[in-house]
């Protein structure tokens, strides 16, 4: 098993397995170490931890291994046993949480459309067979090639990205390649000017850099915004996280107005909403959001000569 671990999460089950084996709660531990395997979708690795750790816990007190997380993995590594097992024992002992009430709707909905074995879920399109017969045009449209020319260091200088990526390096090494992923989708969308998808990565590079930040400096794992139930940070949407941080006073007033800002653009991500209330999403948005993200960046990860 050592060799299927690595060393951070090996050290870390091994001081699980021993409050275990001394009767110590352990818990809180595990609850933590899934969630950081969740953050990195390590789901196969959780799933290797929940095995083993099965072998030590006493009989009466192995629904202690079970978590939102955990039935999360067994979903997506199509362990279908497992996951309905998890859902019946999370469903007696937290009947109520909503992350599992939408595991489980997820988990009911992927077994009412299951394909026979080995069927890609790509055959359900006749796109996925078609072959091009048509002649191609010899150029990309011209709108295309215009947005593609806006890609160019000096671009990427101007929004600050080279500066941006090194203060990102700092990021737990855990979560620092999903972090820069998102940092640079972000970043290629707004040279492209696809405000849309500015807007909703902004949202969503928000989430993570403040719920990063509440449990890997403020070692804040659950909390309860505005008297609403206790969840894991990382379970917060983006308005619970600024209700925290406008309470501990962790963002400074500019930046969290422009917060709030970029996440009142996101809910356009519902088209009905620009249709309904006749307000279209207009280009200035991305620029918002994108200043969001710059500032709360400067704030958490702030930059080092």
């Amino acid at each position: 098993m050592s060799g299927l671990l690595k060393n951070t999460s090996q050290r870390r089950v091994e001081s699980i397995k021993t409050a275990i084996l001394s009767g110590r709660p352990f818990e809180d531990d595990l609850e933590r170490l899934y969630t950081d395997l969740r953050l990195s979708a390590q789901y196969r690795q959780m799933v290797q931890i929940y095995q083993l750790l099965r072998l030590y816990v006493p009989e009466g007190k192995k629904e202690s291994l079970y978590h939102p997380a955990l039935l999360q993995a067994f979903i997506s590594l199509q362990m279908a046993e497992e996951a309905i097992c998890c859902a019946r024992i999370l469903q007696q002992l937290i009947p109520q949480d909503p992350e599992t009430k939408k595991l489980m709707t997820g988990l009911k909905i992927r077994q009412e459309s299951t394909l026979p074995g080995y069927t890609p879920i790509s055959t359900l399109s006749r796109y996925a067979q078609r072959t091009i017969s048509v002649r191609c045009p010899s150029k990309l449209p011209d709108a295309w090639q215009t947005k593609l020319g806006r890609i160019t260091p000096q671009s990427l200088a101007h929004v600050d990205y080279f500066r941006k990526q090194k203060q990102l390096a700092r990021v737990p090494k855990i979560y620092r390649t999903l972090v820069l992923e998102q940092f640079d989708e972000l970043i290629l969308n707004y040279l492209l000017e696809h405000v849309r998808s500015v807007v909703v990565l902004s949202g969503a590079l928000l989430e993570l850099l403040l719920a990063l930040y509440l449990h890997e400096k403020l070692h804040l794992t659950q909390a309860a915004p505005n008297g609403k139930k206790s969840r894991t940070v990382f379970d917060l949407n983006l308005s619970d996280l600024l209700s925290i941080y406008a309470q501990k006073q962790l963002l400074p007033a500019h930046v969290l107005r422009l917060c709030r800002a970029a996440r009142m653009h996101r809910n356009y991500i519902h088209i009905g909403k620009e249709i309904v209330e006749k307000n279209p999403l207009r280009p200035t948005a991305q620029q918002i959001c994108l200043l969001a993200v710059l500032e709360t960046i400067d704030v958490l990860f702030p930059h080092t000569k």
